[in-house]
């Protein structure tokens, strides 16, 4: 497969919405299957775990952002859900991390906090009980909710991303929803819930002509292969090789001829994917970004000014293992339910003023 229908691949995948629960109707009674002890039971809730900081962080930064990261799970735990927990146990970790690779020397750290909830079962032989509060440690695995402040790398897929490959776009996060006035964004089928106190948004567009000038790189460095291994071939392979060689300067010759016959604002103007590939429109791209076209961005660095203190937070993401939005999916994981729930009822504007 050539590069770029590599690539509109991985953007359509990205454009694959929320699947929903298609199953049998589950029982979604929380205490379904445990006994009214487990269900009931005070649930400990443990001091977060400080994980070991990444990307040479000095000590005054780490500890001012751990302690921004604290105050922050503090608010997090007064939700009704968790205060106190009942049925399952609490286990926050926090993570420092400096800015990905190749970041702007603005880019400020990040920071992602995770509460894990691990379902309480008193009859289970390995379930804990603190002797003085009489308060539970859950067992197994659980849901997730994360918070991750300043982290681009939430748009594609929660990866952390490199920021010297220009190849890392993604498809337009569609906005799907509100959790007290917050957005709520599809992202390659996970919904996010965004904080900020601006206007500005962790994305902007892909332009045209970086689009097509990627599109040009990945296609020379495929042709560059080819040619070394045309000097060694011989026979039937040269032959193959010599075809396949002659259809890649095809392609480069197209890309560059459409890139100058666009016109300044053109070239400028956001890149969207076609829903079709036809062989007379090399780079793939809907030039009108109709309806059924992808929008690709990628991430914004200018959403940190440039001005800001050092561990400066701008913006904040809030997901869970099971969604965001409240939804009768008939969901079977009653941990998942109460996670996602909980972000109906925590003070999400109380997190929104602790951001910069």
């Amino acid at each position: 497969m050539k590069p770029r229908l590599r690539l509109l691949a991985a953007a359509a995948a990205l454009c694959l919405g929320p699947v929903a629960w298609a199953g049998a109707p589950s029982n979604t009674d929380p205490c379904a299957g445990r006994s009214q002890a487990s269900c009931n039971a005070l649930g400990v809730v443990e001091k977060p775990s400080l994980q070991p900081a990444r990307g040479g962080l000095g000590a005054a930064e780490r500890q001012q952002l751990t302690g921004r990261a604290t105050k922050m799970l503090e608010v997090v735990l007064q939700a009704p859900q968790f205060h106190p927990p009942k049925g399952m146990s609490l286990h926050p970790t926090i993570t420092v991390e400096g800015p990905p690779a190749h970041a702007a020397k603005h880019h400020p750290a990040m920071v992602r906090t995770t509460l894990l909830a691990k379902l309480i079962d008193v009859e289970n032989k390995r379930a804990a009980q603190d002797k003085k509060t009489g308060a539970w440690k859950g067992t197994g695995e659980g849901p997730i909710l994360r918070l991750h402040v300043n982290d681009l790398g939430v748009f594609l897929s929660n990866d952390t991303l490199d920021l010297s490959k220009p190849a890392q776009f993604f498809s337009a996060p569609k906005k799907t929803g509100e959790v007290q006035g917050f957005p709520v964004y599809d992202v390659g089928g996970k919904e996010v819930l965004l904080l900020s106190k601006g206007d500005a948004l962790p994305w902007k567009a892909f332009s045209v002509e970086s689009y097509i000038q990627m599109l040009l790189s990945q296609e020379q460095e495929t042709q560059a292969l080819i040619r070394d291994q045309l000097a060694s071939a011989t026979g039937a392979e040269k032959k193959q090789l010599e075809k396949t060689n002659a259809e890649q300067q095809a392609t480069l010759d197209a890309l560059k001829q459409q890139l100058a016959q666009l016109s300044p604002a053109q070239r400028q103007a956001g890149a969207c994917q076609s829903s079709s590939n036809t062989r007379d429109n090399p780079s793939g791209l809907d030039f009108t970004c109709g309806a059924s076209s992808n929008p690709l961005m990628v991430a914004n660095q200018d959403i940190f000014p440039r001005t800001a203190a050092k561990g400066s937070q701008r913006f904040l993401t809030l997901t869970t293992t099971w969604g965001v939005l409240p939804k009768d999916d008939r969901m079977p994981n009653a941990l998942g339910r109460v996670m996602r729930a909980s972000l109906q009822d925590m003070d999400l504007k109380a997190l929104q003023a602790m951001l910069d």
